[in-house]
Parts: C-alpha cells; structure tokens; sequence
C-alpha cells in the first residue's frame, strides 16, 4: 500500500511569495519617496537655506538643529510598528500636497518667509500621507508635527511679553516697597533705569520650554489631561519667571547702589535662574510621569500586496509636479524687471509748515533697499518734525516696503520703550499708525509709520502684505513705500504726538508724489 504524503494547502504555499513582493514593494515605495523628497528639497532649497540660516544667526531658534534628529529619533522608537505597518497609496494625500504647494507658492510672492516656512513642513506631512497612506501617517504623527519646531516663529510674542515682564516686577516693586515709575517698557527706581529690552522679554526660554514640553509630554504621558497640564506649565513658568527675575535683577541692583545685578551680571543672574527654574519644572514634569504600557507582540507582516512600482512613481511624479509648478510660477511672478533710478519729489505742504532748508535728521533712519528715498525737515514753530519716505518700485527678496531689516533709526541699535498703534485720522479714513518711542536722542523720539500700498495707506504690515500678494496676483501695481515722521521731546511724549498730529494732514500730499513715481 502506497502512503501518500499531505498537501499543504496553497495559501501556506503562496505566503511566502507574498511577504517578499509586499517587502519588495515597501522598499520601493521608500526608494521613491527618498527621490522625491530630495528633488522637493532641490526646489525649495532657499527656503530650506533660510530656515537653517536663522537658526544659526539668532540664540533664540539655536535649538532648532535639534529638531530633525528629535523627528527621527522619535520614528525609530517605532521602528516595529512601522516595519508591519501596511502601506497604502493614498490618492487624497495629493490634495493636501496641492494646497501646501499653494500655500508656499502664496508665501513665496508676498515674500512671507514664515508662511514658505510652515508650507514646506506641512508639505512633507502630505507627502507621507500620500506615498505611505494613513495607518503609516498615523503612527508617524507625533514626529510629523513636531517637525513644525523647526520653523523659527514666535518673535511676533515679544511686545506683549515684554509688556508682561514690566507690569508683573513693577507691581512686586511696589508690593516690596520700592518706589517705581514707569514709561512704557522704561522701569526708572532712585538707583537707575531699567530697559525691560526684546532680550529681556523671555521670548528665547519660552519657545524653547514649549518644544521641550511638548517633546516631554509625547514621551512621558499617555492621558491627555497630563500632558495638557504640563504644556500649561511649560508655557506659564517661564513667562511669569521671566517677570520675577526681571523683578530680582531690579531688587539686587537697587539694595546694592547698582554695584551688583546691572551689565554682564544680570546676563548671569538670569541664566541661573532659568536654570533652577528649568530643573523645577522638569522634576514636576518626572513626578507625572507614567510608566510605558507593555508593548505586545508586533504582528506578522501582511502578506496582501498594497503597492504597485506604477501608482508609486505616477503618485511621485505628481508630487514633484506640484512644486516644481509652484516653484516656476513664483520665479515668474517675482521675475526683476529693470528698475529705473526714482527720484521722489518732496510733498507740498500747507501753511504754517514750512521745509527746512539744508537740515538733517540727526537720527536719520535706513529702508533696507528702497529705490528711492526721500528725508526732509519741516518746521511750524517749536521743535520739526522729520519726514522719511522710502519706496519700492517691485516688490523683490531683499527689498520689501514691509520688512523686518529696516532701520527706524540711524544705527539700529536704539531699543525702543514702547512700541504699539495709535489711531488717526488721514485722507479722512480712520487709520491705526504704528508707533516707537524711544529714550535715546535729546529725553525722546516718537516715531510714527504707515505703509502705502495698492494706492492707499496701510497701517497693518499683514494687512500691507496681503494688498502686495493681491497685486502681485492680478498682475496690479507693485509699487510700494513706507512714511515715517518723527518728532523729539525733552521729557513728556504729549508734545511730540501733538507736533506729530498737527503735521499728519501733510503727508497726504505724498499721494500724487508717490503715484507718480510708479507711473514713470
């Protein structure tokens, strides 16, 4: 008799073929999505470029070259997870990278670095999501979002926190007995002055406390009500810290005849004290701490075939399509044209006002790339009042009515005590001006500055930007300038403002000046 041997049942027979076609498809699949993400990276290297310069240039985003390998550390300790993980094409994911691209492309023309910033980040996201689909996103996720810590933003804090810092030591000044005035963000005590500065704000310890809570929270907590408290934390002790060692630096310089606690030694006292602070705020953070759940067993890996090498190149393509569409449209947008050397005619002036022959603005201010600027002195009795015009016949990198890297006076380096808007009324429109005080030129400056855009005056620099980015769509005027007039005081900034708001009406005489420069 013939014993014959059993079968095995073909699923047992294919199975193995089927995990290494799905293996070969997955190692595709990241082959690809490695290409494309270099040949993303290629297309927005300036933005790329920019993001790691700033890093490297302010103390305030130096942490920022810890993000990344923080991201990746973070996928590796789900590494299992991930290596079981199905993946899937997710032909959605493509709207998502459209809308980044557009996103970046918008940032791009109107010359917003942190909106191309924040685009690029959310850019790679849709791109995990549309090559690897949404069980591998999902996993992903507390790596994908931290990312954005790489985009150095957040200096948009530093007036309120500023503001903060000063009201917060001069009301516990004043509960310890001290006798304090204050101007803006000038705190003046019997021993000294006090500048509570953009160094002083605590803007660097904040943004730091923030990644690091949140890094901590993802790590170390599993309830949502943990990690919301320690994010809390992270955002309330250093912002009232900040206050309180502003308020002892003040203390120890005033208890010591400004011997102690003033010039490098408050640099000093306050990394102490931030130290301290930091480990305090990491104990609290340790003692919440919960223990890792116990990770089963990963999964065998699936053997159903997910991918294809065709819907994974065509899925790339479209993606590198994308971008590089949006990359050529903003070079296009943004093309120089030949910009004609602008000389900008002075505005005339009404009776009693009268210009100033042959004087100068001792503190005379710089716009960074303007085409033509105009800087004039205008007198109606008492103290002048200075006018700067700069204009912009194109909006171009480097050269942008609205930007951070002009100079409000002559060096630059005269810090400000206090910095907001002021409403008035110009053209009779109602208009909120921006405003900077500073203590450093004859007891005071008061500066006020607008911005004149799609034929109009602006005084939100968001606002500014939006008009340029609509103008630069529809193929509009992209001229541009920004008005400043200053006036100094001795001692009470009432005078100047006066000075400043008799002369207001004056600069409406700057429309025809400034159209006609665009129309040359």
């Amino acid at each position: 008799m013939t014993v014959q041997q059993p079968v095995a049942p073909p699923l047992e027979q294919g199975a193995p073929a089927g995990a290494a076609r799905a293996m070969a498809d997955a190692k595709v699949a990241v082959a690809a999505f490695i290409v494309v993400i270099g040949v993303v990276a290629y297309a927005m290297f300036g933005t790329i470029a920019e993001i790691v310069a700033t890093w490297n240039d302010s103390v305030t985003f130096n942490h920022g070259f810890l993000i990344v390998p923080i991201c990746l550390y973070l996928a590796w300790r789900r590494r299992q997870e991930i290596a079981v993980a199905p993946l899937n094409l997710e032909w959605r994911g493509l709207l998502l990278v459209f809308l980044a691209a557009a996103g970046w492309l918008l940032g791009a023309i109107s010359g917003t670095v942190v909106v191309q910033q924040v685009a690029a980040v959310a850019l790679v996201q849709a791109m995990v999501l549309t090559m690897f689909g949404w069980r591998l996103t999902r996993l992903l996720r507390f790596p994908l979002l931290y990312l954005y810590f790489a985009v150095p933003f957040g200096l948009a804090l530093v007036p309120p926190l500023q503001e903060f810092t000063a009201h917060l030591s001069i009301d516990l000044l004043r509960l310890v007995g001290i006798p304090v005035f204050v101007d803006g963000n000038m705190i003046s005590t019997p021993t000294g002055n006090f500048l509570v500065a953009e160094a002083c704000s605590g803007i660097r310890y904040l943004i730091a406390s923030i990644a690091l809570g949140v890094l901590l929270s993802g790590l170390m907590y599993r309830s949502w009500w943990r990690r919301a408290f320690f994010l809390f934390l992270s955002v309330a002790v250093p912002v009232v810290a900040n206050g309180i060692r502003a308020f002892g630096i003040i203390l120890i310089a005033y208890l010591t005849n400004n011997e102690y606690a003033t010039g490098i030694d408050h640099i000093f006292y306050g990394w102490v004290f931030f130290t301290l602070v930091t480990f305090v705020l990491l104990a609290i953070g340790m003692a919440m701490s919960q223990p890792d759940e116990a990770v089963s067993p990963a999964p065998a890996p699936s053997n159903k075939r997910n991918l294809s090498v065709r819907s994974v190149i065509a899925a790339g393509l479209l993606v590198v399509a994308a971008v590089w569409a949006a990359k050529a449209y903003a070079e296009f947008v943004n093309r120089p044209f030949t910009i004609v050397t602008r000389t900008l005619g002075s505005p005339v002036v009404a009776q009693p006002w009268q210009a100033a022959t042959g004087a100068q603005d001792p503190l005379q201010p710089k716009f960074f790339g303007a085409d033509a600027q105009v800087d004039r002195v205008y007198r109606a009795g008492g103290r002048p009042v200075y006018l700067h015009v700069g204009y912009y016949a194109q909006q171009r990198h480097g050269s942008e009515a609205v930007s951070s890297l002009h100079r409000l006076t002559r060096t630059g380096e005269e810090i400000p005590n206090a910095t907001g808007q002021v409403k008035v009324v110009l053209g009779g429109a109602d208009l909120a001006v921006n405003f900077a005080r500073f203590p450093a030129f004859r007891g005071g400056r008061l500066i006020w500055y607008w911005y004149w855009v799609d034929g109009k005056f602006v005084g939100s620099p968001y606002l500014a930007k939006l008009l340029q980015l609509k103008a630069k769509l529809l193929r509009g005027s992209q001229s541009a300038a920004i008005i400043m007039i200053a006036a100094d005081f001795d001692e009470l900034p009432d005078e100047a403002e006066k000075q400043l708001r008799n002369f207001l009406p004056q600069t409406e005489a700057l429309l025809p000046v400034l159209e006609a420069a665009g129309q040359k």
